[in-house]
């Protein structure tokens, strides 16, 4: 379950952060939330629990005290929130207090009067901004910030970035408004793409059969192709450690990890690219669904469920079509007939940018929880991330080590940035 991140002061915000943290954690529904006092662990690195901590938070909440001003431990965790595109909720403590510059414009919930109040309106708030409208207004505030941003630069790099940004968030911005404006409609047009394109994808991928001479032998069947990179330096290394990774009957789960713009996602659409002309077996699987966060912008629950369906035998799908596409079956149950499906072969499902996927806690996160501690033997996950998610991580403490194998994509070598270099400076 995600959590919502506490910031404060440490010289006057300790008592009310430690107080809110127990409210909201017992009083009424509960509600997670994540408290350096609490949530750090004997030994754990302090920046890296509160660096990992905001990446996969919900949103942030700021206590706004007098002292916030002079706090830069605050001051260091409203930018990296800001960073990671995570809602900022400030909390007014004291009326007199004065909002960080980089808040200026977030209306505040007042706790300055009446804490109970206080935290009835904030209760309201978090709920809020978990519906389609809280969503749209969130998309609104970084869309306008993203433009601004935009106008603001004259690097050329960060400006082919920033529109990018922007385009991507106007898109998100009318497909939300459509969805508070019509949501029936919405619902259902939503559904329909979802079904009519892994239909099609499904079709143009189904297994080929092998040149004369190699009876019985098919290609893997791909269900959604990923973005295909303008620019990639091969890391042939790290390609041939994750295929090794994937061969391995004892891995489970393949994590690639890295900051944005790192080449998470090329990697993978390389990886896959070379899996084409190669037939099942010696390392090639049977079949691969590949999730991007544009794929799962809908609902990331309905597009799983149907990648799954999508990518097994047809005979298989067919049988299981009356459970698995009957919305009166409850999601996890759906689930859990798919993974039992997949008893033979090999297959690989690939949850590429999983921070970044609009998971409703806790519904779609416990769902998710399942398809990483069910996951049948044969069906391998690819996760790429910014960070490991919380859950993730606890798993592989749990799990046996060589379960979960992670890969940080930190930077290139020497060599590899030069060649690249060269490809960007003849694009």
């Amino acid at each position: 379950m995600s959590s919502y991140f506490i910031s404060y002061s440490q010289r006057d915000g300790l008592r009310f952060a430690q107080r809110l943290a127990d409210e909201l954690t017992s009083g009424g529904t509960p509600v997670d939330v994540w408290l350096d006092q609490h949530s750090l662990s004997p030994g754990e690195s302090w920046s890296n629990a509160i660096r990992s901590a905001l990446a996969d938070c919900e949103a942030v909440l700021v206590v706004v005290t007098r002292d916030i001003g002079q706090a830069s431990t605050t001051r260091n965790e409203i930018q990296q929130a800001l960073r990671y595109k995570k809602p900022i909720v400030p909390l007014l403590v004291h009326p007199d207090a004065d909002l960080p510059l980089a808040l200026t414009g977030l209306r505040a919930v007042d706790f300055s009067q009446d804490f109970e109040r206080g935290v009835t309106q904030l209760r309201r708030h978090l709920q809020w901004l978990a519906t389609p409208e809280g969503r749209l207004r969130e998309l609104e505030h970084r869309l306008d910030a993203a433009r601004q941003d935009l106008a603001s630069t004259t690097d050329g790099r960060s400006q082919a970035r920033l529109r990018q940004e922007v385009g991507e968030l106007e898109e998100e911005v009318a497909q939300y408004r459509d969805m508070v404006q019509h949501p029936e409609q919405a619902r259902r047009q939503a559904e329909e793409r979802i079904k009519r394109g892994l239909a099609a994808e499904r079709a143009a991928s189904r297994p080929t059969e092998s040149p004369p001479g190699e009876p019985g032998a098919v290609r893997a069947r791909l269900v959604n192709a990923p973005p295909v990179p303008s620019m990639f330096v091969d890391r042939v290394e790290l390609l041939d450690r994750v295929r090794r990774s994937l061969a391995d009957d004892g891995t489970r789960l393949v994590a690639i990890i890295g900051p944005p713009g790192m080449g998470k996602t090329a990697l993978v659409s390389r990886m896959l690219e070379a899996l084409r002309d190669q037939l099942v077996g010696d390392g090639v699987p049977d079949g691969v669904v590949y999730l991007g966060s544009h794929h799962v912008r809908a609902d990331p629950v309905v597009a799983v469920l149907d990648g799954l369906a999508a990518v097994l035998p047809e005979s298989v799908a067919a049988e299981l079509s009356g459970l698995t596409r009957d919305p009166r079956v409850p999601p996890e149950r759906r689930l859990r007939a798919l993974l039992a499906a997949f008893s033979a072969g090999r297959y690989w499902l690939i949850l590429d940018d999983l921070d970044g996927w609009p998971l409703a806690p806790p519904s779609d996160e416990n769902l998710f929880r399942t398809l990483f501690e069910s996951e049948p033997a044969n069906l391998k996950i690819v996760v790429t991330a910014r960070l490991l998610p919380e859950w993730l991580r606890l798993r592989s403490r749990s799990g046996p080590s060589d379960e979960l194998r992670s890969f940080d994509l930190g930077g290139l070598d020497q060599a590899s940035a030069l060649s690249f270099l060269k490809q960007f400076d003849s694009a």
